[in-house]
């Protein structure tokens, strides 16, 4: 996760060299994650978590911090998520802006994201702290800490609602994109990552259900508390999986002319062997292969340079051999228009198929 922060981050300062308000977001829910995961840590290093309740006493609760972190928990947890589903509409609303019926859809969940949680934030303040002259171990037992418990499956209901939603709504934007199917599909494919995100929730929600219905809480409060963070985590890498693709792109070269490279580069090796086994001599395969390796460079610099070169190009070989080297791209005419070229190089000469 902390990987992925910092490649949006990098992203954001030196690839598009503007921080949005989805990056904002993006940290501070991922600030809130780092958090809530070293509250988990301290609660269970109190050594009561994930016991069966019979066996702890409510002597051993008081004497321990296990109220206090689990008052933080139940803080930390809705406001980071809350952080990062928002993140997850100002990116969609970035990318999908010119759809106005997707942009609509895009506020509606926003909205709802930034009203239910924050709603929900304030009602834990309100029923989880002590009033005054009480301990957090006091105000357990009291009727505002019981609401404040009831309310934890609403929040894991609804948060399962949001995941999906936010899962959909990318793919409805990207069918809407004038790319090709293939491009559509590897868009889509990094918006699927969201998937584990729902996967996540659904557990939380089947937890914290049991937790309702069983007195053994303690021993449940351990799969709850995780699969809480990883809802959380999973959301923080999905929102930042499109600042990785898009860094990716920025330093490597375009898929068709890296394609082109990985193909000529078999071939020559496959044909390097084969010439091996024939019986040529060692240095016979030696110049084939620096005439090839040539050949690729000069079919790689038509590929970048827009194949600004003569049609047929005559090689410089003492004695010509049998090769073919294939190879494609995408290259920019003179008005600026995009254009799919092959390149097939046979018996020393490089011929231009448009």
């Amino acid at each position: 996760m902390i990987a992925f922060v910092l490649v949006r981050a990098y992203s954001a300062v030196f690839v598009r060299k503007r921080v949005q308000w989805s990056d904002a977001t993006c940290f501070i829910g991922f600030l809130l994650t780092v958090t809530y995961y070293a509250t988990c840590v301290l609660g269970v290093q109190s050594g009561y978590v994930g016991r069966h309740s019979w066996d702890v006493s409510v002597g051993q609760l008081m004497g321990s911090n296990f109220f206090v972190t689990s008052y933080l928990e139940n803080i930390l947890c809705p406001a980071g998520l809350g952080f990062i589903k928002l993140s997850f509409f100002l990116l969609f609303m970035h990318l999908f802006a010119p759809f106005k019926d997707l942009r609509a859809a895009i506020w509606i969940g926003g909205t709802i994201t930034v009203v239910f949680y924050t709603l929900i934030v304030i009602l834990t303040f309100v029923f989880d702290t002590p009033r005054s002259g009480e301990t957090f171990a006091e105000h357990t037992a009291t009727k505002l800490a019981t609401k404040q418990t009831q309310m934890s499956v609403p929040l894991a209901a609804i948060s399962v609602f949001l995941d999906f939603y936010i899962l959909i709504l990318p793919f409805v934007g990207v069918w809407k994109l004038q790319l090709s199917t293939e491009r559509k599909l590897g868009v889509a494919i990094i918006f699927m990552t969201g998937a584990m995100a729902c996967v996540a929730s659904i557990l939380s929600l089947y937890y914290r259900v049991r937790i309702q219905t069983t007195d053994d809480i303690l021993q449940l409060l351990v799969p709850t508390l995780i699969t809480s963070l990883v809802e959380m985590e999973v959301g923080v890498i999905c929102s930042c999986a499109p600042a990785l693709s898009q860094t990716l792109r920025h330093h490597l070269p375009p898929y068709e002319v890296l394609r082109s490279q990985i193909y000529a580069s078999l071939n020559l090796s496959r044909r390097s062997r084969s010439q091996g086994t024939d019986g040529s001599s060692a240095d016979d395969m030696q110049f084939s292969a620096k005439s090839k390796e040539s050949a690729a460079v000069s079919d790689y610099a038509m590929l970048s340079k827009g194949f600004n070169a003569p049609s047929l190009i005559e090689l410089s070989h003492a004695e010509p051999t049998k090769t073919t080297i294939s190879g494609g791209g995408r290259i920019r005419n003179g008005e600026g228009i995009w254009m799919e070229r092959q390149v097939e190089l046979e018996r020393s000469r490089v011929q231009e198929d448009v």
